[in-house]
């Protein structure tokens, strides 16, 4: 059965915390908040014994879970994860090195939800953190580019697109 074989991929394979934490996302989509949390729960748990505290796979497990607790009403459980997603989102964005892979996550979260504004603003700290950090042929650099070109052009600021060196619907770079 294909839900025998999901639930042995999530507890045997080493890739199947992100089996979970990818259920857990889709899960919160179809507003399924209590299959959503337990899922943003157990990989949250799984990435904190594996990673660490501050490793970006459980930063993202973070914001996961507490985005579905704020989304369903359970606001006091979000913040005692340490921060409120709708309240400015993380404080470890700026007080650990993998901080900007979380702006870039929320950045991608932001641009699917349609929050070009937000969107837009993570995409530019995050570019301009990758360029100071690697330079501007570094994959991360390249990776924000287009999103903030994506982003750009999603919500009509074509010229903009344009000015970074290309239109994602004409093909990357």
């Amino acid at each position: 059965l294909p839900s025998e074989g999901r639930l042995k991929l999530e507890n045997e394979h080493p890739d199947g915390t992100d089996t979970n934490y990818s259920l857990a996302v889709l899960s919160k989509s179809m507003k399924k908040f209590e299959e959503a949390e337990e899922r943003f729960r157990k990989h949250l748990a799984a990435c904190r014994a594996r990673h660490g505290k501050y490793h970006q796979k459980t930063l993202d497990s973070m914001v996961g879970l507490a985005e579905c607790l704020e989304e369903c009403g359970k606001v006091d459980e979000a913040q005692e994860l340490g921060f409120l997603p709708s309240e400015g989102r993380l404080k470890l964005e700026n007080e650990h090195p993998d901080g900007t892979d979380t702006n870039y996550s929320l950045a991608v979260l932001s641009k699917s939800m349609k929050k070009f504004e937000e969107a837009e603003e993570r995409f530019r700290k995050h570019l301009a953190a990758c360029r100071a950090r690697h330079g501007k042929y570094h994959q991360k650099t390249l990776d924000s580019m287009v999103g903030l070109a994506e982003c750009l052009e999603e919500c009509g600021k074509v010229d903009e697109a344009q000015e970074l060196g290309f239109l994602p619907s004409e093909g990357r770079l």
